[in-house]
């Protein structure tokens, strides 16, 4: 059975005496709050153990003040992960909420949250709904597709199995009716590709723990979680972001994997099947991303155009070569192309990605692949 939704305090150390008083009372009405000061067991490594915390979360709770707000250091880095997190809910999903505990401003990153002024004598009362609520739409409703099939989330964990020094948590999408043949093969590979992550890691693991016997780093975890970006009668494409932490490594690793299939048959299908044969693709797709990557790096570093340096980099990741792209997703607006910490920046600059629109790959496509690709018309005539 699943364990009740786990609400994070992200919090400055400045504002403790307070949040500790939220945590108290929220565990007192049964929620399943987490905070560093009453949740981090003495002599556990306390970074290691917010980072689980973080990723294990079903909310988020960003804790603002004006003691907080221009300080840097950890409270900075937690909701910076959290806005990655958030990046793969749900449209509906009620996962971040900023909390604001006096007057201060609440920063830019934040204000696309609607968030919770607990000056007034309402401000718990509105966390509480707003908890309950997220918590009733991830035990609602599946996502209906295309036709008259259905996605559910499939769940799988495991809390330090016979004692063993390792947490688990993988959610993967499992498609109903499933009584056709197409569809049981599809669940199939899915559920094959999750739990071979599951094994993998696992291994890895207990690997690690024989090698660690003379210090305790608590337990290594893996949190796989996933985004359906495309589900029709005639083509899926899913992405996957599979989180690990080694016990005693310096900071967790955040992967993607994605899985894209044509339905009518089942095949699994990677990105120069999508253009023609003599299309030329990846020289077309590699200067269209070090363009976009480009432009995204030099604004987050305050420059107005990349040096030569951060082409270079770029370059490695996102030349013109096949496994430079082998990570990527198709929606009704076009394909999105996923590059993992150090591909093509650092990895504090966190995972990139790169949106290519139907419209400019017009003429590349390959017909019969085309036709059964999920091309909004909306956007079929946008370009460049």
């Amino acid at each position: 059975m699943r364990e009740r939704p786990l609400v994070f305090l992200s919090y400055a150390q400045e504002d403790e005496v307070e949040v500790e008083r939220h945590w108290t009372k929220l565990r007192s009405d049964g929620f399943r709050a987490w905070m560093a000061k009453g949740d981090i067991v003495p002599g556990e490594d306390w970074e290691r153990s917010i980072w689980r915390a973080v990723h294990f979360a079903d909310f988020f709770i960003a804790c603002v003040s004006s003691r907080s707000v221009t300080k840097r250091g950890f409270l900075q880095k937690e909701i910076k992960e959290a806005l990655e997190i958030w990046k793969q809910k749900l449209e509906d999903d009620i996962y971040l909420i900023p909390l604001r505990l006096d007057s201060s401003e609440v920063p830019d990153s934040l204000r696309k949250f609607q968030w919770i002024d607990f000056n007034g004598g309402e401000g718990y009362t509105r966390l509480v709904n707003a908890i309950s609520e997220g918590i009733s739409r991830l035990e609602s409703k599946p996502s209906h597709l295309t036709g008259d099939r259905s996605v559910f989330t499939k769940e799988f964990e495991e809390h330090r199995p016979m004692n063993l020094p390792y947490e688990i948590v993988t959610k993967y999408p499992e498609f109903k009716p499933s009584n056709d043949a197409l569809t049981l093969e599809l669940n199939a590979t899915i559920a094959g590709f999750a739990f071979g992550q599951v094994q993998r890691c696992r291994k890895q693991f207990l690997e690690a723990a024989q090698l660690e016997t003379d210090r305790d780093f608590g337990p290594s975890l893996l949190d796989i979680d996933y985004t359906l970006h495309t589900a029709s009668q005639r083509c899926a494409s899913i992405e996957f972001k599979i989180w690990t932490y080694y016990a005693g490594a310096a900071h967790p690793n955040l992967g993607t994997v994605t899985l894209n299939f044509l339905t009518c048959p089942l095949v699994e299908i990677e990105l120069g099947d999508i253009f023609k044969p003599e299309s030329d693709y990846l020289r077309f797709v590699s200067q269209f991303c070090v363009s976009k990557l480009g432009d995204q790096i030099a604004q987050d570093r305050g420059v107005e155009a990349p040096d030569q340096g951060m082409i270079d980099w770029i370059l490695q990741g996102a030349g013109p070569k096949e496994e430079n792209f082998q990570t990527f997703v198709i929606n009704p607006k076009g394909i999105v192309l996923f590059f993992d910490p150090y591909r093509v920046s650092s990895y504090a600059e966190g995972r990139r990605e790169v949106h290519m629109p139907w419209g400019a790959l017009q003429g590349l496509l390959g017909d019969e692949v085309q036709a059964a690709l999920p091309i909004s018309g909306e956007f079929a005539q946008e370009r460049i």
